[in-house]
């Protein structure tokens, strides 16, 4: 049975074990479909590969990365993309919070002085 796995994601390649990837339902499944007599197996993917490593990252240990919105949205769709619902979750919930947290306050605008 192979461990070292190569993950060309749009043509950045990452790699990792086979442990890692079975984390997720996603590569899970594509590791079940090849035959564990292969000496090395490599994946191409075609998607963007920029925010893969956080998918990666969070396989691996579970840290969610503290990203700015526009990036959190991208990394957002990669996820659902890979079926992590766990990082989905997790991505969804620091959208809302961050999103709440101007809703509630009250601000107060400066008033501008016009002199004659």
């Amino acid at each position: 049975m192979t461990d070292y796995i190569v993950l060309n994601i749009g043509g950045t390649k990452f790699y990792s074990t086979r442990a890692t990837l079975e984390n997720s339902q996603f590569f899970g499944a594509l590791l079940d479909t090849r035959s564990k007599t292969h000496y090395k197996l490599e994946f191409f993917i075609d998607r963007d590969g920029t925010h893969f490593r956080h998918i990666l990252n969070y396989l691996r240990d579970k840290t969610v990365p503290d990203l700015y919105q526009a990036e959190r949205k991208q990394l957002l769709v990669e996820a659902r993309y890979y079926n992590i619902t766990e990082l989905v979750r997790e991505l969804e919930a620091q959208s809302s919070a961050q999103g709440m947290g101007g809703r509630g306050k009250k601000t107060t605008k400066r008033r501008r002085r016009h002199y004659k």
